[in-house]
């Protein structure tokens, strides 16, 4: 291990670049958790649309 990064919340994916040893990972702002119902007991944020982002970590 090189580093710890804190990446944004969201982000689980990760694709790393061997070339340039970039790290990428995707996410976007995500909104309100609605309440658990019966039909669905654990919801998930809805994403707010236009809030895209494609993360790039690596050293300079």
């Amino acid at each position: 291990m090189v580093d710890t990064i804190v990446t944004a919340r969201g982000a689980k994916t990760l694709a790393f670049d061997s070339r340039t040893e970039h790290l990428y990972t995707v996410t976007a702002q995500l909104g309100d958790t609605p309440p658990p119902t019966t039909a669905n007991p654990k919801p998930r944020p809805s994403i707010i649309p236009g809030t895209f982002m494609l993360l790039e970590y690596g050293k300079k």
